[in-house]
Parts: C-alpha cells; sequence; structure tokens
C-alpha cells in the first residue's frame, strides 16, 4: 500500500506485523512536515519490500531484521545491489550483537530497537534523510 501527501521523499516500511507497521506509516506520515515525507509505502515481506523499493526507489527503507522468508538481512542486501542510494534502517525486537555487526555488513545506515519509542525514530530518520539531501 503506497500513501501520499505531496512532499519530496518517499519511506518504505518493512514488516510483518501489521500493527506495528501500520502504526510506524502512521507516525512517519504525522511528522511528514518536520520530515520533509511525500510518501509511505508499505510491505510485509522481504520479497515484497525488495519488489517495490525497484518499484518505487524510496529514500528510505525501514526493514525488520526478523522477516518469513527472505530476512531483513537479506532483503536489504538485495536492494543495496540494486539500488545503492537508498538508505536503509534495519529494526528489531530483539538484541542480537551479531545483527548489528550484520546490519553495518548489508550497508545499513541505522539500527533501531523496537523496545524504543517512535519519538525515538524519528530523530534517526530526520538525520539520515539530511544527510542524503547534503549528499546530493
Amino acid at each position: 500500500m503506497r500513501r501520499g501527501l505531496g512532499r519530496s521523499h518517499a519511506v518504505l516500511v518493512v514488516d510483518d506485523h501489521p500493527l506495528f507497521r501500520e502504526m510506524l506509516c502512521s507516525v512517519i506520515l504525522q511528522a511528514s512536515g518536520s520530515l520533509d515525507v511525500r510518501s509511505v509505502i508499505e510491505a510485509a515481506s522481504g520479497e515484497e519490500g525488495v519488489s517495490l523499493a525497484s518499484r518505487y526507489g524510496p529514500d528510505v527503507v525501514v526493514m525488520d531484521v526478523g522477516l518469513p522468508g527472505i530476512n531483513g538481512f537479506g532483503a536489504a542486501r538485495q536492494i543495496r545491489e540494486q539500488l545503492p542510494s537508498i538508505a536503509i534502517v534495519m529494526v528489531t525486537a530483539v538484541e542480537e550483537p551479531k545483527w548489528r555487526e550484520e546490519a553495518i555488513n548489508v550497508g545499513a545506515a541505522g539500527f533501531f530497537m523496537k523496545d524504543k519509542t517512535m519519538a525515538d525514530l524519528l530523530p534517526l530518520l530526520s538525520r539520515i534523510l539530511q544527510g542524503r539531501l547534503e549528499g546530493d
């Protein structure tokens, strides 16, 4: 599903838990003025995330680590191979030290624990989007 507001950035949220995914999309859209977001795209699996990233070319992908099928790291790796300019933030509910290292290995721009608040995630997304603007 694609939701839009007419701003300049696109964000793809990939998570297999509908409640978390929908809440995150809503929070990003509500903060769209400060984040300068034009649309938020939703995917429920790694495969769908790769397909939608290829189709829409979002600026940022927020990707759950523990996805069915292709896990978040595999999907992130495929997206970065196809579209290396896309920034990816890996998210997880499980603190596993090796996952932070794997996030670095797949080229993720950030790693975020789901036990934090949405208010903690928004500044991270803002910094990533601002960094993309400075690099353009």
